[in-house]
């Protein structure tokens, strides 16, 4: 795959292992404890499984798109997204392998998915950033993700999206407009 363009692609049921792989790797790995996308020291456990992951991928109400490693065809990046409405898609699970990160990938991965949903009819993106990780929001905010004034309670004793370490957790809304440009 060409660095100067990212291409996203569907999940197949045989990508969820794949994708749990980065997803977990990115977030709560070891060789994610020097990046800042980790999420050690705030929450521990997986964040996700390829059960899950398969199941998400299955039912259909999200997609998870994946960026492929050129002619190898890994998974080296993955954002799910979900139409809330009609003009507003919901973006999460968004994760580059550490071992591709610093590379600006996450930033082509967040513009493609951006043009895939603009694609569908979206003329918004929005998301969820745990609030204390303020080097993952500034980074948002770098893409044009902006703070709605909305604050969302983390989800506390449901343990598929990790075991909080901190009893201060809660999510910060970011939203972005994404008309055609």
């Amino acid at each position: 795959m060409s660095m100067h363009e990212v291409f996203l692609e569907a999940a197949t049921l045989q990508d969820a292992g794949e994708v749990s792989r980065v997803v977990n790797t990115a977030y709560r790995g070891e060789d994610s404890a020097a990046g800042w996308t980790s999420e050690i020291g705030i929450l521990s456990g997986p964040r996700s499984d390829t059960a899950a992951i398969e199941q998400l991928i299955a039912t259909g109400t999200a997609t998870v798109l994946v960026a492929r490693n050129g002619d190898a065809r890994s998974v080296i990046g993955c954002i799910c997204v979900e139409a809330l409405d009609a003009a507003t898609w919901y973006f999460s699970m968004i994760a580059i392998d550490p071992k591709r990160q610093a590379q600006g990938l996450g930033k082509k991965v967040v513009a493609a998915a951006e043009t895939y949903v603009r694609a569908r009819g979206a003329t918004r993106a929005r998301m969820t950033v745990i609030q204390i990780r303020r080097a993952l929001v500034d980074w948002y905010q770098r893409q044009g993700y902006r703070p709605t004034g909305e604050i969302e309670p983390f989800p506390y004793g449901d343990d598929s999206v990790g075991v909080p370490l901190r009893a201060d957790l809660n999510f910060l809304v970011l939203e972005k407009v994404i008309t055609a440009s």
